[in-house]
C-alpha cells in the first residue's frame, strides 16, 4: 500500500510503504484423530492518519499498522492464528526527503486481524523544506505462522 507525503502551504502530509516481512522456524505437536489444516499469512498495511508536520518543528508522527489477513482455508477458529504478523518492528526510512526521523525501529509486537497498532515516531521537518511531495518508507519486519493443523479444537501442530 503506498500513501504520498505532500508538504502543502507550511504542512506535510507523510504517508508510508510497507515493504519487508519475514517467516522462518518450525513447531509441532501430534495428536491423533481428524485433522484440518489451515494456511494463510499476514496482509498489512500502514497510513498515518494525521499525517500534518509543520516545518521547523519536531514533532510526533503516528503511523497505524492493520491486518486484513489472507485466509485461505481451515475452520473459523484458526483465522487468528495464520493471519497474525507475530513480533513485529517498524521503522521508518527518510533517506531521499527533507523529513529527519529521529526515532529508531519500533517494537510493535503482534497485529492481528482484529487489533490494529499505532506507532509514534519523532520527526523533525527542517525550516526550509521544500513544499512538494514526499515518501516515507515504512520497513515491518516480522514472523507468522502459515499453516495450523487442528484436530478437534485443539491445535496439534503449526509451522512458522
Amino acid at each position: 500500500m503506498t500513501n504520498r507525503a505532500t508538504l502543502v502551504g507550511g504542512y506535510l502530509f507523510a504517508g508510508a510503504i510497507l515493504l519487508i516481512a519475514g517467516v522462518t522456524g518450525t513447531v509441532v505437536a501430534q495428536q491423533g484423530g481428524d485433522s484440518v489444516d489451515a494456511l494463510g499469512s499476514p496482509d498489512l498495511n500502514v497510513f498515518a492518519p494525521d499525517n500534518e508536520l509543520t516545518p521547523g518543528e519536531k514533532t510526533t508522527l503516528t503511523v497505524q499498522v492493520s491486518n486484513d489477513g489472507n485466509y485461505f482455508r481451515g475452520g473459523p477458529g484458526s483465522r487468528e492464528i495464520v493471519t497474525t504478523a507475530r513480533s513485529a518492528t517498524i521503522r521508518l526510512d527518510d533517506s531521499n526527503t527533507p523529513v529527519n526521523v529521529i526515532s529508531e525501529r519500533r517494537a510493535i509486537g503482534d497485529v492481528s486481524v482484529s487489533e490494529p497498532k499505532s506507532v509514534d515516531f519523532t520527526v523533525v521537518v527542517p525550516d526550509d523544506a521544500k513544499i512538494k511531495s514526499y515518501d516515507l518508507t515504512a520497513k515491518i519486519s516480522y514472523k507468522y505462522i502459515r499453516k495450523a493443523t487442528t484436530i478437534g479444537s485443539e491445535i496439534a501442530s503449526t509451522s512458522i
